[in-house]
C-alpha cells in the first residue's frame, strides 16, 4: 500500500509538470524561433567579392549599375550586402539585396534585388 500511494503521488506530479512544461516549452521554441527570424531581418551582412558571397553571380551581372555622375554603366560591385527594408502597409518587410559600386572616383549604393519576407 505505500508502495503505490508513492506511484500515485509520482504519476500525479509528473502530469501536473507535463501540464506546465508542455506550453512553458513550446512559448519558448517559439520566441527563440521568431528573435532569430527577427536578427536575420534586420542584421546587415556585408560580405566583399569572393570571400564567401551569398549573391548569385547572374544577379551581379545581370544588374548593371548607372553611375549616378556621367551616366557609365558599371558591371561589378565591390562590395553587396542584404537588409531588410521597412515594411509595408501589409506589415511584411522586403528582403533588399543591395550592391556598392565604385566609378568616377565616387561610391554609390544600387539595389540589386528585392524579395518579400
Amino acid at each position: 500500500m505505500n508502495g503505490e500511494y508513492f506511484l500515485k503521488l509520482f504519476l500525479g506530479v509528473l502530469i501536473a509538470v507535463s501540464i506546465v512544461a508542455v506550453p512553458v516549452l513550446f512559448s519558448v521554441w517559439w520566441v527563440f524561433k521568431r528573435t532569430k527570424k527577427i536578427l536575420g531581418e534586420t542584421e546587415e551582412k556585408a560580405t566583399l567579392k569572393g570571400e564567401g558571397n551569398e549573391i548569385s553571380e547572374e544577379v551581379m551581372h545581370a544588374c548593371m549599375a548607372k553611375c549616378p555622375k556621367c551616366g557609365g554603366e558599371v558591371s561589378t560591385p565591390r562590395k553587396t550586402w542584404k537588409m531588410a527594408g521597412r515594411p509595408d502597409k501589409s506589415g511584411k518587410r522586403n528582403e533588399l539585396t543591395i550592391g556598392l559600386y565604385d566609378h568616377c572616383g565616387k561610391s554609390f549604393r544600387v539595389v540589386l534585388n528585392k524579395k518579400k519576407i
